[in-house]
């Protein structure tokens, strides 16, 4: 996307190791990747976030309830069904939506 550094990952533990030392601000993430589920991805980046807010984005296949309650668990703030359009994605990374609902958990939970 313009105006982002952006690195693209194919697994999850390929992710974390990447996260370490970029420090990403939005993450779009499938839960069902291979390596380690993006539930449990969701769930690392944020504990090695300390407190920083970050927008963690599920895209996926599934919409049905139980797809959404899960990645609502693993701590995702934004489920999104494919196909993903380069509008639909370009609407969620430009906005500061995700991060201020993200940053409003965070207060909420700390």
């Amino acid at each position: 996307m313009d105006g982002f550094d952006a690195v693209a990952c194919y697994d999850g533990p390929h992710a974390l190791a990447v996260a370490d030392g970029f420090a990403p601000g939005r993450v779009s993430d499938r839960p069902h990747m291979p390596g380690m589920d993006g539930d449990e991805l969701a769930r690392r980046l944020r504990a090695r976030a300390g407190g920083r807010a970050v927008a963690l984005v599920a895209v996926t296949a599934r919409g049905d309830d139980e797809a959404r309650r899960r990645t609502a668990a693993g701590g995702f703030r934004l489920h999104c069904v494919k196909p993903w359009t380069r509008t639909t994605c370009s609407a969620w990374w430009d906005s500061s939506a995700v991060v201020a609902a993200d940053a409003r958990a965070l207060g909420a939970a700390g």
